[in-house]
């Protein structure tokens, strides 16, 4: 794309000898936190359902892999171009049930330009609907050309032989340890992530081999059995034994969370935006000079009241 083509010369003039001093000074480093910075505010735009934002944060965070790619360039290892193959290579193997039915799914060298640009779905006469998790997994469901409401089931059948949703999720597992001899599944999980975020994703690679609660019912139990092992470490006064207990609980309701298909991360989110908005109804109704906790509660209530009326 031309207009690709114009944001890489753009950032290439920036990091130049004429460019500016402090794109210039820049490390692949000193983008840990813009990174995550940029990654929030798209989610953010996301949540909002404020596309104007999200278009302008998309880009924000494109030209962040851009730059990054302009210094790797800059030191002989790898340039836009080979990350742009990267990707496309990495999705083409990881989708054999769409371009390679009927052939070897190993790993492979995927095709130059292949699927061309416009060219119809493999599916022919129903679209692809993939749904695509916060962790970079497809599990599609396919709908007629016309679409049903969401919830509805399907009205399209898949091709005889096409792959559908729990063995795309395990295979694409399997492909990811094919082609990553380094691979472990929980162990490649980044430490960096939000530890509810990390939670989630890794309990569900575990869960994706068989370890996992039958029904929601055994995690209820688990969790019970997590509150007694907190109240016995709170009456020993063991400060690190509480801490671990209470790093299993979390875990325990993340897994929860995982359980039903809901992002903890996002329901979180959602649960201290909600506290939030009704905390600040107290902020301004109450007497914060002289706080009362029986006032505080009776507004508390009076504001959740007021939003299941939908005032």
């Amino acid at each position: 794309m031309e207009e690709f083509a114009r944001l890489v010369a753009l950032m290439a003039s920036l990091r130049g000898d004429q460019g500016c001093p402090w794109d210039k000074k820049q490390t692949e480093k000193a983008f840990r936190t813009f990174l995550l910075e940029e990654v929030y505010e798209v989610i953010d735009a996301i949540e909002q359902e404020d596309h104007a934002a999200l278009k302008e944060e998309l880009g924000d965070l494109l030209f962040h892999i851009v730059f990054i790619s302009q210094i790797c360039k800059e030191k002989g290892l790898f340039e836009i171009g080979d990350v742009i193959t990267s990707a496309y290579t990495k999705m083409y193997n990881r989708h054999p049930h769409v371009f390679r039915r009927g052939e070897a799914e190993g790993p492979s060298e995927a095709p130059t330009g292949y699927p061309p640009v416009g060219e119809a779905s493999p599916l022919e006469g129903a679209k692809q609907t993939p749904e695509i998790d916060s962790h970079g997994l497809a599990y599609g469901n396919l709908s007629s050309e016309h679409g049903e409401r969401e919830g509805e089931a399907p009205v399209a059948s898949p091709p005889e032989g096409a792959t559908q949703a729990p063995e795309i999720e395990v295979r694409w597992e399997e492909l990811k340890r094919a082609e990553k001899t380094d691979y472990t599944g929980v162990s490649s999980v980044p430490r960096i992530l939000p530890a509810l975020l990390r939670s989630y994703v890794v309990s569900k690679r575990a869960a994706r081999i068989g370890f996992d609660w039958v029904t929601a019912e055994g995690i209820y139990e688990k969790i019970a059995e997590e509150i007694g092992e907190l109240k016995e470490a709170e009456k020993v006064g063991d400060t690190d034994l509480i801490e671990e207990e209470v790093g299993d609980l979390l875990f325990t309701v993340a897994n929860l969370s995982r359980f039903h298909n809901i992002d903890p991360e996002a329901a979180l989110r959602r649960a201290l935006d909600k506290f939030v908005r009704r905390f600040a109804y107290i902020e301004k109704s109450a007497d914060l000079r002289n706080p009362d906790l029986k006032a505080m509660d009776d507004l508390w209530n009076e504001v959740k009241d007021m939003e299941k009326r939908g005032k």
